[in-house]
């Protein structure tokens, strides 16, 4: 007589129990771990772009600054325009309800942002939402003593969750020199930790820190 050697219905049930339990452990770590790598190359993408842009702006122009630039001036319009000759826009919203960003954020804290001061708000082909952020010394590339910028909120994923500042909406400055990053004060220069902090707490910049701390860790989002 021939012995078959098989796995008892009891020996299956333990082994498809211990598959279940590892993976209610894993699958959602691994998932949130691939949303926040997604998260960091659309917004890499979005920030290669603007550099680029800023770059051809000054190089068109035979500039050494964009306050040289046809961009130049005091005036919300030119900001705009140069979000409308950098990419290739889909959608334009005067107002944050108007469907191209929410109408409000969180902080990774639990607090909220109103999107009230976020205008004229363009969706780019890739499905990322690039916003002026309305003020005075927000919206414009004039050649001063001070370190002129226009600041952008840009939403990776346009209206779509979580909306979360430092998750998935950052405010990019692009400056008058044409970098692009976070913020910039000369009489604030925070480590890497420091910018991690504001970032959680939703601090300077409405996202300008989480940027930031992301270009210093090497555009790990580890938070």
């Amino acid at each position: 007589m021939k012995k078959f050697l098989a796995f008892t219905l009891a020996e299956v049930l333990v082994t498809l129990g211990i598959i279940g339990v590892v993976s209610a452990l894993t699958v959602p770590t691994l998932m949130k771990n691939h949303q926040r790598k997604v998260f960091v190359t659309q917004l890499r993408k979005v920030y290669s772009q603007l550099s680029q842009a800023a770059e051809q702006a000054m190089t068109d122009n035979n500039a050494v600054s964009l306050s040289e630039s046809e961009y130049a001036g005091a005036s919300a319009n030119n900001a705009m325009r140069f979000i409308q000759d950098s990419f290739k826009t889909v959608k334009h919203c005067t107002t944050a309800g108007d469907g191209c960003i929410p109408t409000s954020y969180k902080a990774l804290d639990g607090t909220s942002h109103s999107s009230a001061n976020y205008s004229n708000c363009y969706v780019i082909a890739d499905g990322a939402a690039i916003c002026l952020f309305s003020g005075s010394s927000w919206e414009k590339f004039v050649d001063s003593d001070s370190h002129d910028q226009v600041s952008y909120i840009i939403d990776v994923n346009s209206v779509a969750g979580p909306n979360v500042v430092g998750r998935d909406m950052f405010e990019v400055i692009v400056y008058d020199d044409g970098k692009v990053g976070g913020y910039y004060d000369s009489s604030y220069s925070p480590d890497k930790e420091d910018r991690l902090d504001y970032c959680k707490e939703g601090g300077f910049g409405y996202g300008g820190q989480c940027i930031d701390y992301l270009m210093l860790n090497g555009w790990e989002m580890d938070y």
